[in-house]
């Protein structure tokens, strides 16, 4: 609860922080725009010519761009910002500030450092995945909202504690070069189907990483549904990850020295 009550004045400096350079601000709104727009004509180019793509219609991967960019802009508002400015932390001994407050490191961090235009995307992608189901006649029960709700929380959270985990790396070697660019072109792995990767590597991509719980898995839960054994053992093995990427990211904290030890 501590954390929900701070999390919206955060969100207001961020507000005030970006409209201090609203040029910027507009630059990056008008290119996240038009990149969606692009994907998706892609999108429309391929299925015109291939038909479908390991089982998916064209209609069918429109919506699994859709429900990425929604887990993609959580991703890329919160977790890639907060690991590159930890990074940055650890390597300038500055980290002092943030472990003597009253609040999880890893949260505090992500507050403190989150991309408002993501956010303006995440918000989009709210509205525009409902619009789009209802435009294609696709009816969603309430249960598979539910579901497919989960899922995206289990997502997030199951890759952020992996990308936490790999930046925790930082607390050992001073410098952790590409690794924002690694994790962004991995992330990106969760615009593609599932069904395009065989049995071994389908389990790393979704459990290990994990990128298909953050936009496959839930988008076919909208589309078809899926069973709630799933949903449950999906939380059981994200839960499994998470605790043991945050034992090492707490192991490696232990190696942490301030600017003035």
């Amino acid at each position: 609860m501590k954390s929900l009550r701070l999390f919206f004045p955060f969100v207001n400096f961020a507000v005030k922080r970006e409209l201090e350079f609203r040029f910027n601000l507009m630059f990056f709104l008008f290119f996240d725009l038009l990149w969606i727009l692009v994907s998706l004509l892609g999108v429309i180019l391929i299925f015109n010519q291939a038909g479908t793509v390991a089982g998916w219609t064209k209609t069918e991967a429109i919506l699994l761009l859709l429900v990425y960019y929604l887990s993609g802009s959580a991703i890329k508002s919160f977790v890639i910002p907060a690991t590159e400015e930890l990074s940055e932390l650890i390597r300038l001994g500055k980290l002092d500030l943030f472990l003597l407050k009253p609040m999880g490191l890893r949260t505090l961090v992500m507050f403190s450092h989150m991309y408002l235009h993501e956010m303006f995307r995440f918000t989009l992608m709210v509205f525009a995945i409902p619009w789009y189901l209802g435009m294609n006649h696709i009816v969603v029960q309430p249960e598979q909202w539910l579901k497919f709700l989960i899922l995206i929380i289990v997502g997030c959270v199951g890759f952020s504690g992996v990308y936490f985990a790999v930046a925790a790396l930082s607390f050992k070697f001073q410098y952790l070069f590409n690794l924002s660019d690694f994790f962004r072109e991995a992330l990106d792995v969760a615009k593609r189907p599932l069904e395009i990767f065989p049995g071994f590597f389908r389990g790393i991509v979704t459990f290990g990483l994990p990128v298909g719980l953050v936009a496959s898995i839930p988008a076919r839960v909208l589309l078809n549904d899926v069973n709630w054994v799933f949903v449950f053992k999906s939380v059981g093995a994200i839960a499994v990850t998470f605790l043991l990427t945050d034992i090492f990211f707490r192991f490696c904290l232990r190696s942490y020295s301030s600017a003035s030890s």
